[in-house]
């Protein structure tokens, strides 16, 4: 639950202003600010979702893995339960 919570927490409002604190006058606007608290949450989800499975697969590579067929199951296995523990348990 570590990296949803990190993404996660790099979404929000307190997030972004202790990352980039130049962004506070920015943030301050009420359209702005909705729409950080509105959209953007979701959408770095998704984002670090897509992006996920090609992080398994070089993870897999590392551990050894050759042949493609096993490199996929591999990844496939951990995203699924990565999705699971993370989204379906964590969220």
């Amino acid at each position: 639950m570590i990296p949803i919570a990190f993404v996660q927490s790099l979404a929000s409002i307190e997030g972004i202003e202790k990352a980039v604190p130049f962004l506070r006058p920015i943030i301050e606007k009420k359209f702005i600010k909705s729409l950080i608290q509105g959209f953007l949450p979701g959408i770095v989800l998704k984002i670090f979702l897509i992006v996920l499975p090609t992080i398994l697969m070089l993870m897999s590579k590392f551990e050894g893995f050759i042949s493609i067929s096993s490199l996929e199951r591999r990844s496939a296995s951990r995203y699924y339960l990565f999705n699971f523990v993370n989204v379906f348990l964590g969220a």
